[in-house]
């Protein structure tokens, strides 16, 4: 038997973009939905086809929303310690700050831990701000905001149609293969071979009710819906409003704050985590925002700013290409 071996810096490439290309993805679907129609239209009118019209017309609208997702998995890569682990690829820094923490231990560590997530910060905070100045000087961008008829896509040729399921279908269903393969697994023995050995139909959610019988697991399921629902409220409110603020209101440091929203992203979760016991163990001791004695308030928070970026990121996109003028936004 041929036994392929992938692993290594190429390895936790490949997983990477497998895990974070969606994001590229949803930014920029919702970036294409937004174009107006007769902008395309008026382009193919004045001979515009094919690539040139794409180049010239399409793309430059799409930018907010490509660049958005770009940012987000430029970060998320860079703060990834999953893959590398998994590949065994341990020169990256974010594996470096895990392996403080498992080699030395929390008190040694802080220095050389606070040292290291302070260069993840510069290098997560540079594409933020070329992002920022190269959609503030792109103002036509905005105008495929608002439009009065939405553009739903260019008619494809048969070898146009041909070319994009070669190209796109591959990546997809590589994307969706471990998911795909948890499925099949939660309803199976074992896997053996290239199939798994499915369950009987009469017991078919067998692996489901030994799960339920575990100790603690149903109370995990519970916490993690009943925080991330908690999470999920603050986001959305904060979230809009800094994004907002960042891209619409003529805030004193309005850049500052868009920079900060988005850097929480840069630093591995461990060392948010670490930070957060520190600072409320030291400054907050005994009260309910003590971790020691209420977990939940510190978890809720450390979510909230975990996740909030994704939503900044987002409306920022969103409002940047929404024309100021309401005559504009309606179309008249």
């Amino acid at each position: 038997d041929v036994m392929i071996e992938f692993g290594g810096q190429a390895g936790v490439a490949l997983a990477q973009i497998l895990m974070f290309y969606p994001i590229v993805y949803i930014n920029t679907m919702a970036a294409l939905g937004a174009i107006d129609a007769t902008l395309v239209e008026q382009a193919i009118n004045l001979g515009a086809r094919g690539w040139k019209l794409i180049k010239n017309i399409i793309l430059p609208l799409v930018m907010p929303g490509v660049l958005a997702g770009s940012t987000l998995v430029f970060i998320l890569s860079l703060e990834d310690v999953g893959a590398p682990i998994i590949f065994r690829f341990h020169k990256v820094m974010a594996y470096q700050i895990y392996q403080y923490f498992q080699s030395v231990g929390s008190e040694a560590s802080r220095p050389a831990v606070a040292a290291l997530s302070f260069l993840m910060l510069v290098f997560a905070t540079l594409p933020l701000i070329v992002v920022r100045r190269y959609l503030s000087l792109r103002y036509y961008a905005r105008l495929a905001r608002g439009a009065p008829r939405p553009f739903h896509g260019l008619q494809l040729g048969r070898k146009g149609l041909l070319s994009a399921y070669l190209v796109v279908l591959p990546i997809i269903v590589t994307a969706a293969a471990p998911q795909i393969g948890v499925i099949i697994l939660a309803f199976s023995r074992k896997w053996i071979g290239p199939l798994p050995e499915p369950l009987p139909m009469d017991n078919f959610f067998a692996n489901f009710i030994t799960l339920s019988e575990m100790e603690g697991v149903m109370r995990s399921i519970y916490n993690s819906l009943t925080y991330v629902a908690q999470a999920l409220v603050f986001i959305a409110i904060i979230g809009f409003m800094a994004g907002y603020a960042t891209a619409r209101a003529r805030l004193p440091g309005a850049s500052v704050l868009d920079i900060l929203s988005s850097l929480p992203l840069a630093v591995p979760g461990l060392v948010v985590a670490f930070s957060y016991y520190v600072f409320f163990t030291t400054y907050f001791h005994g009260t309910f925002l003590d971790p020691v004695l209420f977990p939940t308030h510190v978890l809720v928070l450390a979510y909230i700013m975990r996740k909030l970026p994704f939503t900044v990121r987002s409306v920022f996109t969103a409002v940047i290409q929404t024309p100021r003028s309401s005559k504009k936004l309606l179309g008249v």
